[in-house]
């Protein structure tokens, strides 16, 4: 489908200025490894996005990865083939201008940073990129904050996303999205976190994503005032830091 003339897209462009958002981000694309009926669905999907990418102004789309846990591996994408999809994605859209950010999770095939950063390295295309979530990441096993600058150094990375969780040892860290907390509420050390990304030289925008049972029960403006406030107050953590 052509979604570049479509007056629901230009509209909602046109609130997002209006109440003053400037960086629209889209996700999550998955399937983009398949093969059959479920590579169909998701090169439908794919080509939407990058078509509304087009009306909303966004240049990064935001992907994940094959469910991994308790799948046999010979139902997983081959090595080889998933690293040449990956770059054929990010070859598609690069004629859209749009960066791939690939966002690496404990439950799939790439389980660690170390692999997604395999696969952008190998995938070698300048729109092909991660996605670090702060969140994903301890979850993955890699909360050590003092080696990411030297893990990240010339690999592109196109989002960071702030988030905030308990760390329960009795507990499995993929807890799922409805036990995170408030920023500043959980246990996850983000301003090492924001320290870190910093280092690494790292000058973007930073989102900010609060899945919560606790911020859905929250009116709307107090739920977005909340968020801010336990945001700044971790970023000023990080200042200090730096000192």
């Amino acid at each position: 489908a052509d979604y570049s003339r479509a007056p629901g897209l230009t509209v909602l462009r046109d609130r997002l200025h209006s109440v003053g958002i400037p960086r629209v981000e889209l996700e999550m694309l998955r399937g983009w490894w398949a093969t059959g009926e479920e590579r169909r669905r998701s090169d439908r999907t794919r080509d939407e996005l990058l078509d509304a990418a087009t009306v909303l102004g966004v240049d990064v789309i935001k992907v994940g990865a094959p469910q991994a846990r308790g799948v046999p591996p010979h139902l997983l994408p081959p090595w080889d083939r998933f690293v040449q999809e990956f770059g054929a994605l990010a070859e598609r859209a690069d004629g859209f201008g749009v960066n791939i950010a690939l966002e690496g999770m404990s439950h799939t095939n790439l389980p660690t940073l170390s692999a997604a950063i395999d696969l952008v390295r190998q995938a070698s295309h300048p729109r092909a990129g991660l996605a670090l979530d702060v969140d994903q990441l301890v979850k993955c096993g890699d909360g050590d904050w003092t080696r990411l600058p030297g893990r990240l150094a010339g690999v592109p990375v196109f989002v960071v996303e702030l988030g905030d969780a308990p760390v329960d040892p009795t507990v499995a860290l993929d807890h799922g999205v409805g036990p995170r907390c408030l920023p500043g509420e959980g246990d996850l050390d983000i301003p090492g976190f924001i320290a870190a990304m910093r280092t690494a030289g790292w000058d973007g925008y930073w989102g900010v994503e609060i899945i919560s049972d606790d911020l859905r029960v929250l009116p709307l403006d107090v739920g977005l005032r909340a968020v801010r406030t336990g945001i700044d107050r971790l970023f000023d953590v990080a200042d200090a830091l730096a000192g």
